[in-house]
Parts: C-alpha cells; structure tokens; sequence
C-alpha cells in the first residue's frame, strides 16, 4: 500500500490542499452558499452572519487556494465557487439527502431559533460519514 500512497504523490498533495481549504467551518459554508451560484458579499455577510473582517479573510483564502474567484459587477464584488471538484464534493454531500445550499446561520446558533447547534454538528458528522472521515478520539 505505501508504494501506491508514494504514486500518488501530487494527486494526493492536490486532495489534501482542497481539504485543508474547505476545513474551516466558514469556508465551507461560504462554499455551500456558492453552489446554486455567484453570490455578493453582502449577501454572504448577511446568509452567514460573518462580521465582514472575518468574512473577507476566509474569501481571500478560498482565492488564493483557487477554490472561488471574485468579480467587480458595478459598485458590489460577487463571489463563485471555481474549482470544480468543491462542486463534485458539495454535490456528493447533497444526494446523501443534506441540504448544502441552506447552509446554518451562525446568528441561529445563539439559541435565537432556527438551526441549532445540535443540528449543525450532526450536519458535520453526516458529512464526515459521507467521505469516511474517522473521528479522533
């Protein structure tokens, strides 16, 4: 097995960037946000409940890491998922019967209705039992 992981080499270096970039739960829900299309960011700040610094910073690293790309449309900026393999994954994630595109309002997670936190953590874990992704204990 280890000769086939060292074949594997850049696909495998390719796989784990695109993980590392969708690691962080603001990102990932940015990335949800953007599957049914191109979104602005102040719909993003608004869908999210980000505060705009932070929001802005995790944009910034999804274009870098090529995972979204952004355009000027008159005086707003809107925001695109860019690689299509963040699409395939997404949509992977979606045919197992979770809603992606709806992604939890962070401001619900205060206990101010909608999702819970509850709810939001047995989302991760159904995404986490669709990729076969093993919880370190």
């Amino acid at each position: 097995m280890g000769e086939y992981v060292a074949d594997l080499g850049p696909e495998l270096a390719a796989a784990a960037a695109l993980f590392k970039s969708l690691s962080h739960p603001s990102r990932l829900l940015i990335c949800c946000q953007l599957l049914d299309g191109p979104m602005s960011v102040n719909d993003l700040e608004e869908n999210l409940s980000l505060r705009q610094p932070n929001l802005s910073r995790e944009l910034a690293k999804l274009r870098a890491e090529g995972v979204a790309i952004s355009k000027r449309v008159g005086g707003a900026v809107t925001y695109q998922l860019l690689d299509e393999r963040v699409r395939w994954i997404l949509e992977a994630y979606r045919s197992k019967g979770t809603s992606v595109s709806s992604a939890p309002n962070f401001a619900r997670l205060n206990g101010q209705g909608g999702t819970t936190l509850s709810q939001f953590q047995s989302t991760g874990a159904m995404f986490a039992r669709t990729f076969d992704v093993k919880e370190d204990n």
